[in-house]
């Protein structure tokens, strides 16, 4: 027995071509000889209280841990140090946040204690904690923290064990030991691949396996499942393996299934932890944002949000990250910060990068490839009415874009055979292995949105298909309207709504087709290209839920038609004209703006007042509240008050700003108030308050300082549900109330 684990044990640590001789000397001690690194070594061996201890020549026992971690033997040391080296010098781990986990379906504590808890080795027996999470979630950072923190303590002789971190790296690596291999070689240290099974299974090191879902995946998936069967056979009943990934597909049948062991050799030598990274909160948001010094005012925005419920599963520490990469870049003064509306373009536009960047480390794929084939693929998504498709889709419209593009086979293979592991394209969840999602549907509908309005500038005749998938509703008009403002190079014009609303009319008003095109020329008339156009006109159109809140709308007339729900709260609408068409159901609040001659009277109104919406049925109330809206004369813009000249300022340019508009402060042809008297005093007065900030944006082929407005809506109101906000802006209307 004690021959047996001696020979097992030393034999892979002899130089080639050399035997180790191993010899029974009594009933409790066998002796030992090898060759390592050209040097001699004999000695013997012996148990003692069920450890296996090493004599050297001339030397004391020692357990044989200590003896296979010498600087003799794997030189243990010497890894640690490298491992000292090379994460210190990552700036990733000087912004660790220890973020919430879950072991073993057990009460949620911070990852790193319950990574160490579940890695924790266990007599006799192989641990596999496998570590899952989704993509962006710091499934990476956590072990690397674990691996420096170990390295750490090793050296200050606190631990006796090392952490090492094995990833294929962007490699096509058919097996496993091609990986842990290639990860020994990058280190340079003298440990090599037949020595890891023996460092793990005495504890040692404790091997992670990082992206273990792509080394599975395509034409690698048998080969690397059977290098892991090899692998827990070496290990025979001892040490920790770590299974890092984004894909839940693992459970204790499947992976005996997947590793095809029907035997007994496993039996009580294998114990499973499921260690499951959860979603971030608010706490280690704010945190993560403090480590990267960004301010408060910046961080309140970014906050906000991912407060949304809409985009509450995208707070994952990858997306937080990038904002506060571009909110510390020269482009954001000290008291300027994100605009929420442009947040989403942001996390869209770092997911395309880190994509990106995953699938192809050698940039022989660009964002703009990759671009194209999300297009496509949201494109199939709403094809299938599923927010998934099947890996095999995936690797087929890959493998088409990349081909137009002109990328060798051998690289496309290459890159489609990672296409199914990388990134954020998520898997469902763990019965749908083989499908593929964006990480939130968001993103899915911000690149078909991108898709649309691309083909709407270039060949409307292009778009009936598009439009023909799905319903449309309000969350992507909102996405159409985000995606036009901070994309002006798509080239969306005033005429191109028009030319929707010319599709909508010759369609039949069942037709989805017709809907869905004036769903997106609605969304598109609250942008400012709309004040390109003049003299919109659509007849016979069935509009679903159609939102022109916030809106100085253009001239528009629309004939012979119907809406089901129409907002016009806080807008300005006295160039809207409505003949013989029917309002199921509208929305105003006490700032809408209607013509003088509206006529139109709808089922239900709703009437918006600061958080509240008061629902109205009767008709006669209806009118009552209608009326009150109207312009008094046919040449006003607003409705007349006692107002100073500054107050008409602020209101008007307040208006002009409620949607998503930026200023560019040194063009007073885009907007005429720049050049009124009073302009210098209000911007003064709204810059002091807060009011103010700038981003720097694409215009006229130029980045440049362009400004908007916080919070415009509770401005022109007048009021907050903040107390102390309320009061910031009862002082600005003060304040501007007495410039005359």
């Amino acid at each position: 027995m004690i021959e047996q684990e001696v020979r097992t044990s030393l034999s892979v640590f002899s130089d080639p071509a050399t035997q180790l001789s191993v010899s029974a000397l009594d009933d409790k001690h066998c002796g030992f000889e090898f060759t390592r690194n050209g040097k001699e070594y004999q000695g013997k061996a012996a148990y003692s209280d069920g450890d296996l201890r090493v004599k050297l020549l001339n030397r004391e026992w020692q357990s044989l841990q200590s003896f296979l971690a010498s600087e003799e033997m794997a030189n243990l040391d010497a890894l640690a140090r490298v491992q000292q080296r090379i994460y210190s010098q990552s700036k990733v781990l000087d912004f660790w946040v220890d973020g919430p986990a879950e072991l073993d379906n057990g009460d949620v504590q911070p990852a790193s204690s319950l990574f160490r808890e579940g890695a924790v080795h266990v007599d006799g027996e192989t641990k596999i904690l496998v570590l899952d999470g989704p993509a962006g979630m710091g499934k990476t950072t956590l072990v690397n923290k674990i691996a420096y923190d170990q390295s750490r303590a090793f050296l200050d002789r606190r631990s006796n064990n090392l952490v090492l971190i094995v990833s294929s790296r962007g490699r096509k690596l058919s097996r496993l030991n091609d990986a842990i291999a290639a990860t020994l070689q990058d280190f340079r240290i003298k440990i090599y691949y037949p020595e890891i099974p023996i460092l793990v299974k005495y504890g040692l090191i404790k091997l992670v396996i990082d992206g273990f879902d792509e080394l599975v995946n395509s034409d690698g998936y048998k080969s690397a499942w059977r290098s892991l069967s090899e692998l827990i056979d070496s290990v025979n009943g001892g040490g920790t393996l770590v299974l890092s990934s984004r894909d839940t597909f693992f459970s204790e049948q499947m992976f005996i299934q997947r590793a095809q062991r029907r035997d007994a050799v496993w039996e009580g030598k294998i114990t499973f932890s499921f260690l499951r990274l959860r979603a971030w909160t608010k706490i280690e948001a704010n945190l993560l944002l403090e480590k990267y010094k960004v301010l408060d005012a910046h961080k309140e925005g970014v906050m906000q949000f991912f407060e949304d419920s809409s985009y509450s599963s995208l707070l994952r520490p990858f997306f937080i990250k990038h904002l506060t990469d571009i909110l510390n870049t020269d482009d954001y003064e000290d008291d300027s910060g994100l605009d929420p509306d442009r947040i989403i373009h942001y996390v869209v536009e770092g997911f395309l990068q880190r994509e990106t960047a995953l699938l192809s480390p050698d940039s022989s794929v660009s964002s703009s490839m990759l671009r194209r084939f999300f297009h496509e693929l949201c494109v199939e998504m709403r094809n299938q009415e599923r927010a998934t498709v099947e890996l095999d889709v995936v690797h087929f419209y890959l493998d088409g874009v990349l081909e137009e593009e002109g990328i060798d086979e051998e690289t496309r293979n290459q890159l489609v055979y990672r296409s199914g592991s990388v990134a954020f394209l998520d898997v469902s969840d763990e019965d749908q292995r083989g499908r593929r999602g964006f990480p939130h549907q968001i993103v899915g509908d911000y690149f078909f949105i991108e898709y649309l309005l691309i083909t709407l500038s270039k060949d409307i005749s292009e778009l009936e298909d598009l439009l023909s998938l799905g319903v449309f509703g309000l969350d992507l008009s909102e996405m159409a309207v985000a995606v036009v403002e901070v994309e002006p190079e798509l080239g969306i014009a005033g005429r191109h709504v028009q030319q929707l609303f010319t599709l909508a009319s010759d369609r039949s008003t069942s037709s989805i087709v017709s809907m869905n095109s004036a769903t997106i020329a609605c969304a598109l008339m609250r942008t400012t290209l709309s004040d390109s156009y003049t003299g919109y006109t659509c007849k016979g159109v069935a509009f679903g839920n159609v939102s022109l809140k916030d809106v100085v709308l253009p001239n528009w007339s629309v004939a012979d038609s119907s809406f089901g729900f129409l907002d016009l709260s806080n807008s300005i609408a006295i160039e809207l004209r409505l003949d013989t068409t029917h309002v199921q159901q509208m929305r105003v609040s006490n700032l809408t703006v209607l013509p003088p001659e509206w006529d139109v009277y709808p089922v239900i109104l709703e009437v918006q007042q600061a958080s509240k919406i008061l629902v109205y049925k009767d008709s006669a109330k209806i009118k009552e509240k209608i009326d009150l809206l109207k312009a008094p004369s046919p040449n006003a813009k607003v409705p007349t008050t006692e107002a100073t000249a500054g107050e008409n300022l602020l209101d008007k340019i307040t208006r002009r700003w409620l949607r998503q508009y930026y200023v560019d402060l040194t063009d007073s042809q885009e907007e005429p108030s720049l050049n009124h008297r009073l302009w210098p005093e209000v911007f003064k007065i709204l810059k002091d308050s807060n009011r103010i900030y700038y981003a720097v944006l694409p215009k006229s082929d130029k980045r440049q300082k362009l400004y908007h407005m916080k919070e415009a809506r509770a401005l022109l109101e007048r009021k907050h549900e903040d107390p102390a906000k309320d009061q910031e802006i009862k002082d600005i209307w003060e304040k501007v109330r007495s410039l005359e």
